[in-house]
């Protein structure tokens, strides 16, 4: 939150980079997820009985939250940006001259999610959007900033006149090629998201005990709050957690797999591990929208025994690694650069800011 200059919350306190509610519940609710974790933890209880709230950004918004925005944007902005399509509601209307440009963040095909994970069984945070509903509230906006091309041509016709769309893709923080002493290391990488959680349990389940019946020394290691959802007890996998140093994880190992079977968007760690140029083996899910950048950069494998197989060849092949590293970080360079990526989005501000 340091990144920012202001940052108000309602019915909230801000103390130095943290913000607390006042509103009580929250913080039933967080001791009685916490107990279960702990009981889980010692093994006392096998499932927790909550069920994970949706993401907030999706909670409809009530007219109190709409009058803080207005308060404070007090009809001085020359730019709102709406993170999430939910969002858009809180856009003030054109009023005395008062008509900011107005941006939506898509972040991920909402409506298309949930038929996704309808067919996975996997159950969905957000709040369900139809494709009308969705295309109803980004319409809200001028710009619509998509963040990979293949959903950004979904939603064009489907949106309002006067609504255009940019693609604006994550940037890639740029590393020079490292080799890890231990080769034998496999890294995945990810929040507690649903997609996230679903991948790597099938990858354990599934996929990594034909890897160790092939290759005994190799090791998984798992970081990012997708351990929280994880119960496993494996001398070969190593739930990390939260890390603080993301550099030190990539380059402990140098395989990075991401095997995700569902979800929209663009897959942030698909970028960051090509940013740090290792050898990525995916599914085509992780593939959307930016298929042709990274089909020859990377091993593309969606059944188990592929996938298996293509991180048991690359942990024994020295040269094949190397290959794909190199080409994987001139992906990165190419296409996910900074100057790459917000040169559209860049362009368009510079026309509306005063």
């Amino acid at each position: 939150m340091k990144i920012f200059e202001t940052i108000r919350v309602r019915e909230g306190i801000k103390i130095g980079n943290l913000v607390f509610t006042l509103n009580l519940k929250s913080y039933f609710d967080a001791f009685i997820y916490l107990t279960e974790r702990v009981l889980q933890k010692l093994k006392i209880i096998k499932e927790g009985f909550t069920e994970p709230a949706p993401y907030s950004v999706s909670y409809p918004l009530s007219q109190n939250d709409i009058k803080f925005v207005d308060d404070i944007i007090a009809g001085d902005a020359d730019i709102l940006i709406a993170d999430y399509c939910y969002l858009t509601k809180a856009f003030p209307k054109p009023s005395g001259g008062f008509n900011p440009r107005k941006y939506v963040v898509m972040h991920d095909f909402i409506s298309q999610r949930f038929d996704d994970f309808k067919a996975s069984g996997t159950k969905e945070k957000t709040s369900f959007l139809t494709f009308e509903d969705e295309m109803a509230l980004l319409s809200n906006a001028d710009i619509v900033i998509a963040i990979q091309k293949e959903e950004a041509d979904k939603i064009k016709n489907g949106l309002h006149a006067g609504t255009d769309v940019v693609v604006c893709p994550i940037a890639a923080d740029i590393y020079d090629k490292f080799n890890a002493k231990d080769a034998n290391n496999v890294l995945f990488l990810g929040s507690g998201a649903a997609p996230n959680v679903d991948g790597i349990l099938w990858f354990i389940s599934e996929v990594w005990p034909k890897i160790i019946e092939k290759n005994p020394n190799a090791r998984l290691k798992i970081a990012g709050s997708v351990c929280s959802k994880i119960n496993v007890d494996n001398p070969t996998i190593e739930l990390m957690g939260i890390v603080d140093d993301l550099v030190g994880f990539y380059q402990s190992g140098n395989i990075v797999i991401s095997p995700l079977r569902l979800g929209s968007g663009l897959k942030v760690k698909l970028i960051e591990a090509a940013g740090h140029a290792k050898a990525v083996v995916a599914t085509t899910i992780t593939l959307q929208g930016v298929y042709d950048e990274f089909k020859d950069a990377l091993v593309i494998a969606d059944e188990a025994n592929d996938f298996a197989n293509a991180i048991i060849n690359l942990l024994d092949d020295n040269k094949k690694r190397e290959i794909l590293s190199e080409n994987i970080l001139n992906v990165a360079k190419q296409y996910f650069s900074n100057e790459a990526v917000n040169r559209p989005l860049l362009e368009d501000l510079s026309l509306h800011i005063k």
